[in-house]
């Protein structure tokens, strides 16, 4: 949490249905939340309804569906910006916090109501606040000590009640030092919360390891510090972050069968990956023709002998580097070369078709391959 963050003006719509106590107002035209009255000429008697209940001492609460973890310390100012008014008309210490149905309400004792309304253009500390004049205010900022001290300034109270409220807010920023660190905000929380459960069905439905899965969970944690999901899809990028996971611990699976397996659009999930890769610099392994031939060799029945003289051929051509082909195509190659050689009868429309790709991908590979000399070859 910021220390410097000491108070909270939050935007207050006196037409909305929260403002009304919860009944529409039959004057917004259908899908717009513009009404097409006038503003401060509402003759109805659910206009500005909580804020002069508020006055009145009926209603010591303001309510948002989101947390605000400033109001966690008990005593943090909460002032209101009246819309309408365009000026903020007040402010109260919120004491506590309490939740229901996904709403969270911000309780206070009293509510101070300034006798001189106070405009954003006239608060000098803070150009963010200045901006929003022109712009309009955004529905929650985070107040400094300065702007705080101008705003009573310009309200013109009292000189006691002043000082009291400045003792009270030397309180709140010590208990803010005080407090412990936050590693994640509430909507991170919520995100990782939702990553688990996500990465548990996957490990269900697809059974893929607890190795694999804890390592895409760290990826994502540390995608979230930096702000990576703001834009994109929690989906997309847990996607992303597994298949990273895949390739960091060189597991042969390209992003077509990836997405293919999941579900997903490629494009996509290149995209996602390689901002992964970028943001945290992070380096991945290349991948290597001999995890692909172990694994889809499986598919076929071959012997140890010409398993082993496959094995030795691909580490050969990786040494040398001089073969320019998808690892899978390579291995591909190789095992059909090792299966020619000791005269087992495997064509290659079978090995093309168990390792996912045509069989004139290994036709110009073998041509590629007939060109090296025999040392490097090995076959």
């Amino acid at each position: 949490m910021n220390t410097k963050k000491v108070g909270v003006l939050v935007r207050y719509n006196p037409c909305s249905i929260y403002a009304r106590g919860g009944i529409p107002c039959p004057h917004f035209k259908n899908g717009s939340k513009r009404c097409s009255k006038p503003p401060k000429r509402c003759k109805m008697m659910e206009y500005d309804k909580w804020f002069r209940e508020v006055l009145a001492g009926r209603i010591r609460y303001f309510h948002v569906p989101r947390r605000i973890w400033l109001f966690e310390i008990s005593g943090t100012p909460l002032f209101i910006y009246h819309s309408h008014q365009k000026k903020i008309v007040g402010e109260a210490s919120v004491i506590k916090v309490t939740k229901e149905n996904k709403i969270f309400y911000y309780w206070f004792d009293q509510f101070l109501r300034y006798p001189n309304f106070v405009d954003l253009t006239e608060i000098k500390t803070d150009k963010g606040l200045q901006k929003m004049a022109g712009k309009g205010m955004v529905r929650i900022m985070y107040l400094d000590e300065g702007p705080i001290k101008e705003i009573r300034d310009h309200a013109q109270l009292s000189h006691e009640v002043k000082q009291k409220l400045a003792e009270q807010l030397q309180d709140t920023r010590r208990k803010i030092v005080e407090m412990p660190k936050i590693r994640y905000r509430s909507y991170q929380q919520d995100k990782l919360a939702f990553v688990r459960s996500t990465l548990e069905e996957i490990k269900l439905k697809h059974k893929v390891d607890d190795v694999i899965l804890n390592t895409a969970y760290q990826i994502f944690t540390e995608a979230i510090k930096i702000e990576m999901q703001r834009g994109r899809r929690t989906l997309d990028l847990i996607y992303a972050s597994l298949y990273t996971a895949y390739r960091l611990l060189k597991t042969p699976l390209t992003s077509n069968e990836f997405s293919k397996l999941y579900g997903l659009k490629s494009k996509k999930l290149i995209r996602n990956y390689h901002t992964l890769l970028k943001s945290l610099s992070l380096t991945v392994p290349r991948q290597s023709p001999r995890d692909f031939m172990l694994r889809y060799s499986q598919y076929f029945p071959i012997s140890e002998k010409t398993r082993k003289l496959a094995i030795s051929t691909i580490e050969s051509l990786e040494k040398s580097r001089t073969v320019r082909k998808s690892p899978r195509v390579v291995a591909a190659t190789v095992t059909y070369i090792a299966c020619k050689k000791n005269n087992e009868v495997i064509t290659q429309v079978q090995i093309a078709k168990a390792f996912g790709i045509s069989s004139a991908s290994i036709r110009n590979c073998i041509k590629l391959l007939h060109k090296l000399p025999r040392d490097v070859l090995n076959i």
